[in-house]
């Protein structure tokens, strides 16, 4: 009997185990098929494993268990999906190779499902997202220009491609509307046949300048993927599309996915993709994915750090495309996307800087970006806006992005643009409109008094812009390394103003290329039918390199194909005009080289513009004028003399003259426009305060020699004067002042008295106050080279 009953315990223990075995193994891996509701709301326990083997329509999805895709075709559709457990669709080592269509639905902007909205794929807490589709090539070029009416291109690289794919041709004129979306009909080796003809031409061509290799080919970007989130049709009428979103804790890892039809238009936190206040998230990523026809930007990344984003292709958004939101965002890896058709928000949503809307929006510098393209946005390819401090739900004052060092902005390309290539101004205020903003990289960033670092913008190529190639405004000595710009109204435009001068080296600026465009038939065009950047301005001349606040310098950089002609003007070296403001004297230029090009064109003058009035561009070796240390000058009397040489093809004189900048400010409360400037030989000039200010004036005088300034009232109690540039040289100045009770500081220390005139010939900083006919005589020396602050108070 204890036999028995020790065999018979036996077999129940054994049926029991065999039964928690099967029983778990069954709560471990369930089919939904078998398990759950093809329609309702549905929660996958957590604990529990779902395959997803059947097409699903739900009103919505929790996962706080896991959720893996069969090995089939699926879709799955729901107004929303909160994934808390896992969301997994093929592994990056074995990726879904199936179809995945996930399409969000909904038309009730008023829901909000914790804190997400409505109408999303979203993760928190320690949720999950792997989505991983079929790899596929991201994009690549024309390898030659595909002409109006065809219907078939050559492509660098078809690879990959197959009949049935859909594909965008990049703009590479001036409109990014010119981008086209179009279906493969059939691949032949590197030849692609589309479905239909092309409305425009898109160039391509590769042009040797000297050392230089110049490429303008459009981009190829491929937008169809095997996994599909989509927004449902509802998304189109409204603009209210569908959006993915990683929260503080989830993880989101997606590859070989297209995201269409998304984002809901002019909603804060509501993109195609987007991680929100992730933190520290490194091993996050989107890659080798498609944003295609979203309503409200491409992509966000909002206080996260050290994720990747790589190889995507995203076509057409409103609103700024790839997007770095508050400032605060770092270590993030920007390489390899395209980005093209990004057009501005017309009611300023969801910020008032989306009016003039950007591909890459940058607005920390700790950040690499690197291979990427900007192939046309209605406004800026690339806009790198520092703010002071991170704003928004970032804010801090312990963060300094304007004056963080720049990691790494390298191998970039932007064309196609309704403004600039790269601009670097413009940074958000803490209530997200813009303003004028200097970058100034200090070595520790929260000490303002710390070494510059000078920031270097390397291998940029920026070309059918229709203003700057690069719009740059730095205080620390930028750098423009190996850049190359064509096909610009203007190739780069320096914005600074530092002891020490930006650089643009060894580079490559053109000012036409073969690249005609595709102007329309109402366009004013040029002598030779190509599209003229500014057509509603035809005669505005196409300028290489313009020099403004300064001191700046161009150096081992060629210049091709600044040409002027019966239309417009052109010159490979320009200044600002017109231009109230100030312009360094200490601009220089060295070891350049060109190719069938006007060395230089200055705009005709205008009346109280004394910034092109006064601008000197200084030849630092010969290579710009003929003759080392020369000087070009605008048409001033004030500025030139009889041993200027006129220049009529520049609009320009070159001087042997040495010219210092000064910049009087007054404290009146009156306008100093009028004031006359007389070179001690008569010649004069009427200087003006354009700009704004009618309290100072901007001026340039040649080294030592004595000028006069008649003010058109009586001298102020206070004046001051900066001086410019050039170390150990003088600014002679005079004008009357009706009593010797005055005190002169330099830098707050009393100036020395001279005793008479003869002394403020030679030597440093000084004054003379001649009383028989009430003149004061100064003279201004710089002992640095940068600038000096000179003050002249009475009681």
């Amino acid at each position: 009997m204890r036999i028995l009953r020790r065999i018979h315990c036996a077999a129940t223990l054994a049926l029991i185990l065999t039964v928690l075995m099967v029983s778990t193994a069954a709560a471990a891996v369930k089919t939904w098929s078998g398990n759950f509701p093809v329609i309702g709301a549905v929660t996958i326990p957590a604990g529990d494993t779902v395959t997803l083997d059947t097409e699903v329509a739900l009103t919505s999805l929790t996962i706080d268990g896991e959720l893996i895709c069969a090995n089939k075709n699926l879709s799955l559709t729901a107004n929303w999906i909160m994934v808390h457990g896992t969301f997994a669709c093929g592994t990056p080592e074995a990726p879904f190779m199936q179809r995945l269509a996930i399409t969000l639905t909904g038309s009730d902007p008023n829901q909000n499902i914790m804190g997400m909205g409505t109408k999303f794929l979203g993760t928190m807490g320690s949720g999950r997202i792997e989505l991983h589709g079929e790899p596929r090539p991201g994009w690549t070029s024309l390898a030659a220009t595909a002409n109006c009416g065809a219907n078939q291109i050559a492509l660098r690289d078809a690879a990959g491609l197959r009949a049935g794919d859909r594909i965008v041709i990049a703009s590479t004129d001036y409109r990014s509307e010119h981008a086209e979306e179009r279906v493969i009909a059939a691949v032949s080796g590197n030849n692609v046949t589309l479905s239909g003809k092309l409305n425009f031409q898109h160039w391509c061509s590769s042009d040797t300048f000297g050392p230089h290799l110049l490429e303008e080919c459009a981009e190829v970007g491929l937008l169809s993927r095997n996994i599909l989130i989509r927004g449902d049709a509802f998304s189109r009428q409204a603009g209210f599309g569908g959006h993915v979103m990683i929260m503080n804790g989830g993880s989101g890892r997606i590859s070989g996915a297209e995201f269409l039809n998304m984002g809901q238009k002019g909603r804060i936190g509501r993109y195609p993709m987007h991680w929100h206040l992730a933190g520290d998230a490194p091993g996050q990523y989107l890659e080798n994915s498609s944003i295609v026809h979203s309503y409200n930007r491409f992509l966000s990344v909002h206080g996260t750090h050290r994720i990747r984003l790589s190889r995507n292709v995203a076509y057409d958004t409103i609103g700024h495309g790839y997007y770095l939101e508050d400032g605060i965002e770092r270590g993030n890896v920007i390489e390899g996307n395209l980005g093209l058709l990004v057009k501005n928000s017309t009611d300023g949503t969801p910020t008032a800087s989306d009016r003039q809307a950007s591909v890459f929006w940058i607005s920390n510098p700790d950040n690499i970006v690197r291979r990427n393209v900007a192939a046309g946005a209605e406004h800026t390819g690339f806009w790198l806006g520092f703010p002071e401090h991170p704003i928004g739900l970032s804010a801090t004052d312990t963060v300094w992005p304007r004056r963080t060092p720049l990691k790494l902005f390298k191998d970039n390309v932007s064309h196609s643009n309704g403004a600039r290539g790269l601009y670097v101004d413009g940074a958000e205020n803490p209530d997200r409109t813009t303003s004028v903003t200097w970058y100034e990289p200090r070595l520790d960033p929260a000490n303002g008094a710390s070494a510059k670092v000078p920031p270097v913008f390397e291998n940029f190529t920026s070309y059918k812009n229709r203003y700057e190639g690069i719009w740059l405004r730095s205080f620390s000595n930028p750098v423009l390394q190996s850049v190359k710009l064509a096909d610009n109204w203007m190739g780069a435009y320096f914005a600074s103003l530092s002891g020490s001068p930006g650089y643009i080296q060894d580079s490559l600026i053109v000012g036409v290329t073969g690249n005609k465009g595709n102007p329309a038939d109402w366009e004013t065009k040029d002598v030779d039918g190509r599209e003229l950047p500014h057509f509603w301005s035809p005669g505005d001349s196409i300028r290489g390199l313009e020099f403004y606040d300064g001191p700046m310098a161009v150096q081992r950089s060629l210049f091709a194909n600044f040409n002027s002609n019966a239309r417009r003007k052109s010159g490979a070296i320009t200044n600002l005009s017109p231009n109230p403001f100030w312009v360094s004297t200490a601009s220089s230029s060295n070891k350049l080289s060109f190719i069938n090009s006007n060395q230089v064109w200055l705009d005709p003058l205008t009346p109280g513009n004394d910034g092109d009035a006064y601008s000197v561009i200084r030849d630092g070796d010969g290579s710009l004028t003929g003759a080392a240390g020369r000087s070009i000058v605008p048409d001033n009397p004030v500025l030139v003399t009889s041993n200027c040489t006129q220049k009529p093809l520049w609009n320009a004189f070159v001087c042997p003259n040495s010219y210092i900048g000064v910049q009087l400010r007054t404290y009146a409360g009156a306008s100093l426009d009028g004031t006359v400037l007389q070179r001690d030989d008569g010649a004069s000039g009427i200087l003006g305060s354009g700009d704004g200010s009618p309290e100072q004036l901007h001026f340039a005088v040649i080294e030592n020699r004595p000028h006069t300034l008649a003010l058109p009232f009586a001298a102020p109690q206070r004046m001051t004067f900066i001086r410019y540039e050039k170390a150990g040289k003088a600014a002679r100045l005079a004008l009357p002042y009706p009593t010797s009770a005055f005190t002169i500081t330099l830098w707050g220390s009393n100036v020395p008295k001279a005793t008479g005139l003869g002394e403020l010939n030679s030597g440093g900083t000084r004054y003379f106050y001649d009383p028989a006919v009430k003149m004061l005589h100064l003279r201004l020396v710089s002992a640095t080279g940068n600038w000096e602050l000179f003050e002249v108070i009475r009681p």
